[in-house]
């Protein structure tokens, strides 16, 4: 990854804009709930957090990352039965 190439300078082997291809560590820790209803839908709920941290000379253009995340799913069993 890197975030130019310098008119003039050699071209590295490779070469990306794709900051996700950085040095980074990303850390994610949740829990997840869910039930089976009697007619054989499920529901669930999920609740997660994630962090990153870049690594490089580039962590200043993209800085580090928290997030909290909060899904709920809902799935129908066809003819009532999963």
């Amino acid at each position: 990854y890197t975030t130019s190439l310098i008119d003039g300078e050699p071209l590295p082997k490779f070469a990306s804009a794709d900051y996700r291809l950085g040095n980074f560590e990303g850390v994610t820790i949740g829990v997840k709930y869910g039930r089976i209803l009697a007619n054989g839908n499920e529901w669930n709920a999920r609740l997660e957090s994630y962090s990153t941290t870049g690594n490089g000379p580039n962590s200043i253009v993209y800085p580090d990352l928290d997030a909290v995340i909060f899904q709920m799913s809902y799935n129908f069993a066809l003819g009532g039965r999963r």
